[in-house]
């Protein structure tokens, strides 16, 4: 069960204005620059939406405080907003105990979003589905129906002109529409599970790294010519107690000079660079080798049951067979071992030349000293070695199970989006008795509305006759007052569904400025129908729907006994508090 039971403005004066709601659907009726539009986009403030009342003329210098009392599964909450974005309060009516409690407007929405989550269980889903939080700020898109989108039928939520809900949209329509949430959890459970082992690899790599790298800068002090590789700990070790006896045999070195090091350094890098290039070359000769055949082959077919053309076909299998005996990658796989050898050749150099960059270095005993403890008290600690191949064959892994977690969420089932588009095509031509244009559209050959979920459309469709086929064809109604219907069967559809569900964190509201506008007599009941149909199938007690509108509600279909006016005797519009300037 949800109901808005009352909002409430608090004045400067501590004076006191209530408006009483009701059940189900709540009918507000004034003329032009009274307060509709704002009191639409207060029900969105007081929901968690950043608008900035202090600012606003109807609010500035009347008002310090806005409460929204609600019921929502049973329990009564009251919300308090203040003219500071950031001071703000949530508390269960029946127990005032928490009322001190100020919350920043965060706070506020992760408190509303605890109300409005039935199913956290869902939410977690959720968020491992879109990789980010979502919660139900962002569900408010399928709430607000504003007066300068309506007619839209393509993208054809009002929120989704913003940044921040069209960017999420696509990932909650996936989420919406999908069958496979219970393979692409187990998968995101295995990628977790794999980026949790390497993680753990490569933490131990680099504490590995760590250690190698402070042995060997401290061994550069004191033997420059000697290099820790991890596995050589007893070679190390009987440096140390040579130098520790001070009975260290100076020998001349063993090791080429720095130039002839820099010489074969160079020189092995111009090979390396030089064999990757033609394996490059290679790779592509064979690509285009390969598309050659295809096309070879392709022509081969066109031109073999062509007696007129036989005369190619002997050639063509004379130039497939040279270019199959011709193409031989024996060289690149020579190559690409040769690589492999000229690395490993390369790496050693390297080694040799840092071991040369403190050659010439003059350090004092302290410092060796120094050197000696920081080296002994390392080769104390455990080395672990990863497997590198173990390490690329994770990555390799993690990026496979990304791209088919990927394919299942972008994978639509089908059959929900069908029956979808038969909600709404069904309730839109419910109202073929009173509207002319609905009634118009009805008897055209297989009418149907479609949704897309691709651009999130709502595309009429006809069946025409076409060399003796029925073929359905896109059919495009011309008139605003049609588009607004069917985009309003369509925020129905959305409501009907994700209420049922009873799993997302949805508000179960609709809040709509100023829709009879583009609507003549005649068609202006087909939206107090909708309404009723959509109360109808969710239930009063579960959605409530508000309508600000200049137009009487009997005109649109709607009872009077829901209506009433934000003009009375005691104010001049929406704000109970506002005096409009007289000039």
């Amino acid at each position: 069960m949800f109901k808005i039971e009352k909002l409430s403005f608090i004045s400067e004066k501590k004076e006191r204005y209530d408006y009483i709601f009701n059940s189900g659907l709540n009918f507000f009726v004034s003329g032009n620059n009274t307060g509709k539009t704002e009191f639409y986009k207060l029900l969105d403030f007081m929901f968690g939406h950043e608008m900035l009342i202090a600012e606003i003329d109807c609010y500035k210098n009347c008002v310090s405080e806005i409460w929204l009392e609600f019921i929502h599964n049973g329990s009564k909450f009251t919300l308090i907003r203040t003219t500071d974005i950031n001071k703000n309060y949530i508390f269960n009516t029946e127990d005032k105990q928490d009322v001190t409690d100020i919350l920043s407007k965060d706070e506020y929405r992760s408190r509303l979003n605890q109300i409005f989550t039935p199913n956290e269980k869902v939410l977690k889903e959720l968020r491992d589905f879109a990789e980010e939080d979502i919660g139900f700020r962002h569900f408010t898109m399928f709430n607000f129906l504003d007066e300068k989108s309506q007619g839209k039928t393509q993208d054809f939520l009002s929120k989704c002109s913003s940044l921040e809900y069209s960017l999420r949209l696509n990932t909650i329509l996936n989420f919406i529409f999908n069958k496979n949430l219970a393979e692409i959890k187990s998968k995101e459970e295995e990628k977790k599970n794999l980026q949790k082992q390497l993680d753990d690899m490569e933490s131990k790599r680099s504490r590995t790294s760590f250690i190698l790298d402070k042995i060997n800068n401290n061994l550069k002090i004191i033997a420059p010519n000697s290099y820790y590789t991890g596995k050589n700990i007893e070679e190390i070790k009987e440096i140390i107690s040579n130098i520790k006896a001070m009975n260290m045999e100076i020998s001349a070195s063993k090791n080429k000079n720095l130039a002839d090091l820099e010489v074969m350094y160079n020189s092995l890098s111009e090979q390396i660079k030089r064999y990757k290039n033609e394996i490059a070359d290679m790779a592509g000769i064979k690509k285009y080798d390969a598309n050659r055949i295809k096309l070879l082959n392709l022509l081969k077919k066109l031109v073999e049951n062509k007696s007129e053309l036989t005369y190619l076909v002997n050639p063509i299998e004379l130039l497939l067979q040279d270019m199959k005996e011709g193409i031989s990658f024996g060289n690149y796989i020579v190559k690409d071992e040769t690589v492999k050898k000229l690395e490993k050749q390369l790496e050693g150099i390297k080694i040799e030349l840092k071991q040369n960059d403190s050659r010439f270095e003059m350090y004092s005993l302290s410092d060796k000293e120094k050197a000696v403890a920081v080296i002994e008290e390392y080769l104390n600690t455990n080395v672990d070695f990863v497997d590198e191949e173990e390490i690329s064959r994770i990555r390799k892994e993690i990026s496979e199970l990304k791209k088919q977690i990927r394919s299942l969420q972008n994978s639509d089932d089908i059959s929900a989006i069908n029956d979808f588009s038969q909600y709404i095509t069904d309730m839109y031509l419910s109202l073929k008795e009173i509207s002319n244009f609905v009634k118009q559209d009805s008897e055209q050959n297989g009418f149907q509305i479609k949704y897309l979920k691709k651009g999130n459309a709502l595309q009429p469709v006809r069946i025409e006759k076409e060399e003796n086929k029925e073929v359905e064809r896109n059919y495009y109604p011309g008139s605003m007052a049609r588009h607004i219907v069917i985009q309003l069967c369509g925020y129905a559809a959305f409501l009907n569904k994700l209420i049922k569900a009873n799993k997302y964190p949805i508000i179960p509201i609709l809040v709509i400025d100023h829709i009879s506008k583009a609507f003549d007599q005649e068609n202006c009941k087909a939206i107090g129908k909708v309404i009723d149909s959509l109360l109808a199938d969710v239930g009063n007690e579960n959605l409530q729907i508000f309508i600000f509108d200049s137009e009487n509600s009997e005109n649109l279909g709607i009872d009077r006994q829901y209506s009433k006016s934000l003009v009375t005797d005691n104010k001049t519009g929406f704000c109970p508090f506002f005096q409009p300037n007289k000039d």
